[in-house]
């Protein structure tokens, strides 16, 4: 079927967004690389080279210390002697606590370059292969995006690949390299916010009230951190990864600075989420419901907001609980009591993540809601003008 000319303008101007936010989002992680690394390389070493490899046979067992040395021929998969076969050694302890012990024939695994003099062999085994598996489990994901959003899907495998790379490619070694912890939080979470609305949804009333109920509701869970890491005297020695964390640079990082970050960044995707589903919901009400009034409007998206509020809490919450749950279980298998148990900073730190993420989620809901509720009802008035240049479904 023929599209009409306004359509094909509305196409064409979807199509311009898309290619102007990506390049913009290639230039932001290009240049944002190079200013948080200083062009040093952080995943390069000329020492130490690693790469993946293939058991062919079990070749010998030398008893070493508490453990032994299991010598194997390994097929490489990657890297300069993708091919070749070579001798490497597996250092098993009877203290370890992985299941490297069960590795056998066939099995994949990961080499690296011996620095340990005492062992005779020049690449030592430190573990299975575990990229592949989750490389695949990433393509069926892909697969079922594209299938259920089509080109909107497109959009949504995009706009993810530059959120990991803006917190991974940019943020991370920034913050490696001791440069302002705060700062390239507020910077990342910016650009994830405007980057993930232009790429979804366009230039439209949609990607701007939904941009502005979540940097909204962002700004208050990173306000509350700030407040509360003065209240509570938080020093950010969580756990043993912090202490590390800390002794990184010659310089000490920031620990609270971290905790920050932590939750300014694990708040934005739940919240952006919320703010989206309070603007498109009012928006199909106001498209499809004729002579809609602001107030019916906000009537109807505070109904909405109180449905989403308490399952987004839910998922804060127990999605804090699930990452540390280990880490949970050891502290309250240790506490005397609940008064123990939750003034240990790590358990003080979850749960101070999932009350700021979820105050952050109530303030925006209002906020897009009553911006949203007067900017689309006026919005009818001003068609002329162009505001929603937003496709159906994609380019």
């Amino acid at each position: 079927m023929a599209l009409s000319a306004a359509e094909r303008r509305k196409r064409t101007k979807m199509a311009i967004v898309f290619v102007v936010t990506l390049l913009v989002s290639i230039a932001y992680t290009v240049v944002g690389h190079k200013i948080a690394t200083n062009s040093i390389s952080q995943y390069e070493s000329e020492d130490i080279e690693v790469m993946k490899g293939k058991i062919v046979q079990i070749t010998d067992r030398v008893p070493y210390n508490d453990g032994e040395n299991v010598g194997m021929k390994v097929k490489v998969l990657s890297g300069s002697h993708k091919g070749e076969t070579l001798y490497a050694v597996l250092q098993l302890s009877q203290h370890s606590l992985t299941n490297l012990d069960t590795a056998s024939e066939g099995d994949k695994v990961i080499l690296y370059t011996n620095a340990d003099e005492n062992i005779n062999a020049d690449w030592i085994v430190t573990g299975f292969e575990r990229f592949t598996p989750l490389m695949w489990l990433g393509i069926i994901f892909i697969i079922l995006i594209l299938g259920f959003g089509r080109f909107k899907g497109v959009n949504t495998i995009v706009s993810l690949g530059f959120t990991c790379l803006s917190v991974f490619y940019v943020m991370v070694p920034a913050i490696i390299n001791g440069q302002n912890v705060y700062a390239w939080t507020v910077v990342t979470c910016i650009f994830i916010i405007a980057m993930t609305m232009l790429f979804v949804n366009g230039v439209s009333k949609k990607s701007l009230l939904a941009g502005l109920g979540c940097t909204a509701g962002v700004l208050m869970a990173g306000i509350i951190t700030l407040i509360m890491n003065v209240l509570m005297k938080m020093s950010g020695f969580t756990n043993e990864e912090a202490t590390l964390i800390y002794y990184l640079n010659k310089e000490p990082l920031d620990l609270k600075a971290l905790i920050f970050a932590a939750i300014t960044v694990g708040a934005v995707g739940a919240i952006m989420d919320v703010a989206m589903d309070i603007a498109s919901s009012l928006n199909e009400l106001a498209e499809t419901v004729p002579g809609i009034t602001p107030s019916m409007l906000i009537k109807s998206g505070f109904n909405i907001g109180r449905d989403i509020m308490g399952t987004m809490a839910n998922t804060l919450v127990l999605a804090y609980i699930g990452s540390s749950l280990c880490c949970v279980i050891l502290l309250t298998a240790y506490s005397s009591s609940l008064l123990d148990l939750f003034n240990r900073e790590m358990i003080a730190m979850e749960l101070l993540q999932a009350l700021a993420g979820s105050i952050g989620i109530m303030l925006s809901i209002p906020l897009t809601t009553i911006f949203g509720a007067y900017y689309y009802t006026s919005g009818k008035k001003n068609r002329e003008y162009n505001l929603d240049i937003t496709s159906p479904d994609g380019l």
